[in-house]
């Protein structure tokens, strides 16, 4: 989990290697700060070593995050999975990229890549970016998909016709983002805690 305050600029950087038949799992919450910078590099370098990202990430008013979370495939049959959820309150800043790269070595690998940030308001920018590189001629499947998107008028409709106010409605889908990754729950972590910081 990686929560930044309000005071500083922060920069995160981590790198972590998968030998033969070794796998990594990584479940991220990302609730960025004035600027954040978060990268992890996840180096698939053995022959069926695997990769699973599940990322939730927040940019609260005032706040600016840049999250990279790649898989570098070196290994023969490895497989690499990076899916990102991302949320941006208020005049909050995102840019969420999920990187995969299938090196010459990686014969028959296998990677997805996704991301996908919901705007709650006017005011927010996000950009969801899938980087998807393939350097063997032989692999197994490989696919990216993102989207930035607002709330349907529709949808915003149907909750207020159920008695859910704006701020009701921002913090369901905070709620549903967040919980994405697992970590509030695996860390016994309430949500009101998360959305009280600074």
């Amino acid at each position: 989990m990686v929560i930044h305050g309000s005071r500083s600029a922060v920069y995160t950087l981590r790198a972590f290697e998968a030998l033969d038949k070794a796998s990594i799992q990584q479940y991220y919450l990302i609730s960025g700060g004035r600027m954040t910078r978060f990268q992890d590099d996840n180096l698939l370098d053995g022959r069926l070593s695997s990769l699973k990202a599940l990322a939730s990430t927040v940019a609260r008013p005032n706040t600016a995050s840049d999250v990279i979370i790649s898989s570098l495939h070196r290994g023969p049959e490895s497989e690499g999975e990076v899916r990102a959820r991302g949320v941006v309150v208020g005049n909050g800043y995102l840019a969420q990229r999920g990187v995969a790269m299938l090196g010459e070595t990686a014969r028959l690998a296998a990677s997805e890549v996704e991301s996908y940030i919901f705007l709650l308001s006017e005011k927010g920018k996000g950009y969801a970016v899938p980087v998807l590189e393939i350097h063997t001629g032989e692999i197994t499947r490989a696919g990216h998909s993102a989207a930035v998107a607002s709330l349907a008028e529709d949808t915003i409709f149907y909750l207020k016709s159920r008695g859910l106010d704006d701020k009701d409605i921002v913090t369901l889908v905070m709620e549903g983002i967040t919980r994405f990754s697992g970590v509030l729950e695996k860390m016994e972590i309430p949500f009101n805690w998360l959305i009280n910081l600074e």
